[in-house]
């Protein structure tokens, strides 16, 4: 006998992405976070965007993370990476990771990552876009996350 309490897993999606939203829209960057990049993903990118708006947006993402964490926890950003790879299930289907290491005051060392999934049809330029052409090809992708507190 099925719990009626449960949520069917559409409407479990349905109300991770309420949450997200209403994070979204209240700047809550945590509340976005607890949804996972995947959530925040499927916000920004409406439709099929380029591979350079893709990685300008999740730079944007991942220096909110570290600006969040250094504020609210002390920290320290010393580096990261945003590692994309394609999943064996599918040639077009990507999982996204991107880790971020700090260290707090006693130099522990402390990690925050966020993970999701896209697709290769949500890139406009899936056949054209070098870096995607090597994606393909190599099954992954590493690009570093940089400091945002730094200036050139």
């Amino acid at each position: 006998m099925m719990n009626d309490s449960r949520f069917s897993e559409n409407e479990q999606t349905k109300e991770l992405k309420e949450r997200i939203k209403k994070a979204f829209h209240e700047n809550d960057l945590w509340g976005i976070l607890q949804g996972g990049f995947e959530g925040f993903m499927h916000l920004v990118f409406s439709k099929p965007v380029t591979f350079a708006q893709f990685l300008q947006e999740t730079g944007e993402y991942c220096d909110q993370i570290i600006l969040k964490a250094c504020e609210e926890e002390n920290l320290t950003y010393i580096g990261g990476k945003l590692k994309l790879a394609l999943t064996a299930a599918s040639d077009d289907a990507i999982q996204m990771q991107a880790e971020m290491f700090f260290q707090d005051q006693n130099q522990q060392w402390v990690q925050k990552k966020a993970e999701g999934k896209t697709q290769g049809k949500d890139f406009v330029d899936w056949d054209t876009e070098p870096n995607l052409m090597r994606l393909r090809r190599e099954g992954n992708l590493e690009y570093p996350i940089e400091n945002p507190f730094k200036t050139e």
